[in-house]
């Protein structure tokens, strides 16, 4: 699972919760331990270090319990607040 955060977001910031870590989303059910599981690992590696250095975070291997109409709860009984989930 990932999304974009920041400690003060802008006022115009919209969080954005984005399920899904492969190159189509599909290994939602498999919840793999790195994003794109499905390519060499230093591609994943890399991807995620990009991904980063524009201010997202990523959680690879979080499993999602349920989509509300505030956020996304994870199994872990954790909250994301979003105004957008993909």
């Amino acid at each position: 699972m990932f999304w974009l955060v920041g400690s003060t977001p802008p006022k115009n910031a919209h969080c954005i919760v984005i399920v899904g870590g492969g190159a189509t989303g599909t290994e939602l059910a498999a919840e793999p331990p790195r994003i794109l599981p499905g390519l060499p690992e230093p591609i994943s590696a890399a991807t995620s270090e990009l991904l980063a250095q524009i201010g997202m975070e990523v959680h690879a291997g979080t499993r999602m319990a349920e989509v509300r109409a505030d956020g996304v709860l994870l199994a872990e009984s954790n909250i994301f607040p979003a105004e957008l989930t993909v």
